[in-house]
């Protein structure tokens, strides 16, 4: 069973990487790979708002102000063990910047996230050996996470705020998420599923996005590329919701 779950979980996380590391290539395979399910559209369209960094709702009463605002560099570091060296912060998104290297610190999220959900230290070791091989083949194959990777920084968390049709986002989001998992597992046991306590509604995506809905507002923070786990980043979702 641990050894199904992990070859699950290094496909995901393979996707995850490539859709938040890679250019707009990477989103339209994405897209294309999952076109044929009935949920395809759905999550294509979450995979690339997810890497998006330059959109805008559409919405009259879109998302407004600086998106930076709602979690400090400070309140980051001390949750995810990490120093974050400043915050990027766009027309509906923040990005957390971290000195690294993006394969290494996604192989160490595989790791942190198969620990908190029961697996013992060896098995942590023998997936982060793997998954950080696999990741930086990645970046020594492609030209774009090459050049990332010289950069010496990684992405932490990245947060994305859209509004007008929060309800019917985290829906689509949800069935999304729920038809790659068959709907089985829950947040505690797979890495997916609803959380409690977080602003009206959530889900947890992966092992390495947060979904939240406050009021008419979603917000989803993806950590894939933090040497942290879910349990790291709850604790930032319940405070920015308290403050949307």
């Amino acid at each position: 069973m641990v050894f199904l779950f992990v070859g699950g979980a290094l496909a995901l996380a393979g996707l995850w990487y490539a859709a938040q590391k890679i250019n707009a290539k990477a989103h339209a395979a994405a897209a294309h790979a999952l076109r044929g399910s009935p949920a395809g559209s759905a999550l294509g369209s979450l995979l690339s708002s997810a890497t998006a960094s330059d959109s805008s709702s559409d919405s009259p009463g879109g998302f407004k102000g600086d998106p930076c605002r709602f979690l400090s560099k400070a309140e980051v570091s001390r949750a995810v063990g990490v120093q974050i060296i400043r915050s990027d912060g766009t027309d509906n998104g923040c990005s957390y910047i971290a000195k690294g290297d993006p394969a290494d610190a996604t192989a160490k999220h595989m790791s942190s996230m198969i620990g908190g959900l029961g697996a013992d230290a060896n098995t942590q070791k023998t997936i982060q050996k793997i998954a950080g091989g696999m990741f930086a083949q990645q970046e020594a194959s492609d030209k774009d996470l090459a050049a990332q990777a010289a950069k010496g920084e990684i992405a932490v968390l990245g947060v994305l705020f859209t509004s007008g049709n929060a309800q019917m986002e985290m829906k689509m989001n949800r069935g999304a998420f729920q038809h790659v998992t068959g709907g089985a597992g829950t947040a505690a046991n797979s890495g997916s599923g609803d959380l409690d306590g977080i602003g009206d509604e959530a889900y947890l995506a992966g092992g390495g996005m947060l979904m939240f809905r406050k009021g008419n507002t979603m917000a989803r923070l993806t950590y894939i590329g933090c040497p942290c786990n879910t349990d790291n980043i709850k604790p930032l979702a319940k405070l920015m919701a308290s403050r949307l």
